[in-house]
């Protein structure tokens, strides 16, 4: 990330953390992504950051973390989606509300390998599932996504 004066900044989630990969930035700034810390079944973990303009970094995981949670993009609002590895071995969606609220979804009847990939200023997610292709219009947005 480049500061305002064009030098490049550089930032870590977490000391402890061996492996940072940011992945969306928005208008206002605001960087997420996923890294590793320490814990979890085989002594590291996924979990997801929101790093605001300011430098603030809030660390969160969809899941309890011991599962791994993935964040992948970040629309204006702040909202984020990605998904996360449960205890069951499937891939499940969240989307995250800027006030922090998580909300899981399947795409499909059966959970197994849910990856969403973008959301726009609309909230509508994409992202592939079981090989295809998905859409996932935002129930408290009207209009097209």
């Amino acid at each position: 990330m480049r500061d305002k004066d064009g030098t490049i900044a550089s930032f870590d989630v977490d000391p402890k953390c061996c492996g940072i990969s940011p992945t969306s930035i928005n208008p206002r700034g605001e960087i997420t992504g996923s890294f590793f810390a320490v814990g979890g079944p085989h002594g590291l973990v996924s979990r997801g950051f929101v790093r605001a303009a300011d430098g603030t970094i809030t660390i969160f995981d969809a899941d309890p973390p011991i599962n791994g949670t993935y964040s992948r993009s970040i629309n204006p609002s702040g909202e984020i989606t990605g998904n996360f590895f449960t205890a069951d071995g499937k891939f499940r969606g969240f989307v995250r509300a800027a006030d922090g609220t998580i909300t899981t979804f399947d795409v499909g009847s059966i959970p197994t390998d849910t990856n969403p990939t973008s959301i726009n200023p609309a909230g509508t997610i994409t992202g592939d599932a079981f090989g295809h292709g998905f859409v996932l219009k935002h129930p408290d947005h009207a209009g097209p996504g």
